[in-house]
């Protein structure tokens, strides 16, 4: 078997991706008005791009 064929047989076994969820605790939440101007209702989620890092 070549270089190519065993890739391609360990690619068919292999699951394509794994995620991990934590469960969110429910919290504080925004106001309709600023949960829409902020892209989420929950204040946990909110991390505004600042174009390097995210802000706390």
């Amino acid at each position: 078997m070549n270089r190519n064929e065993n890739a391609d047989c360990r690619r068919r076994r292999l699951p394509l991706v794994m995620a991990y969820v934590p469960w969110q605790e429910w919290g504080e939440r925004y106001d309709n008005e600023r949960g829409f101007a902020r892209g989420t209702i929950f204040p946990d989620l909110f991390y505004p791009f600042l174009g390097r890092e995210a802000a706390d």
